[in-house]
């Protein structure tokens, strides 16, 4: 099993580092859902889609929010993000 607890120490100074990004909150709460925390995970999913993450394509697809998938809270963080299309790709 690894061991994720450095990785959210990271990610968590990243979003005290700047706490309008919803990308570091994204992070830290697919970092949980594989230490298995799920409650943790989810409040940090709402907080990065409350802070404008948008891609509610990719959060489906996402393989690290796999355990969370069967939550009553799952659907619930995703609904602001339904019918929202995915942003585009940066030109390469």
């Amino acid at each position: 099993m690894r061991s994720y607890a450095r990785a959210i120490l990271c990610v968590s100074v990243a979003a005290e580092a700047r706490p309008e990004s919803p990308y570091p909150r994204y992070e830290r709460a697919a970092l949980e859902a594989l230490s298995g925390q799920p409650e943790r995970a989810l409040d940090d999913l709402e907080a990065a889609v409350s802070r404008g993450y948008g891609d509610g394509e990719e959060l489906g697809r996402d393989e690290d929010f796999a355990a969370l998938r069967g939550s009553a809270r799952f659907p619930g963080a995703r609904r602001p993000l339904e019918g929202v299309p995915s942003p585009p790709l940066p030109a390469s």
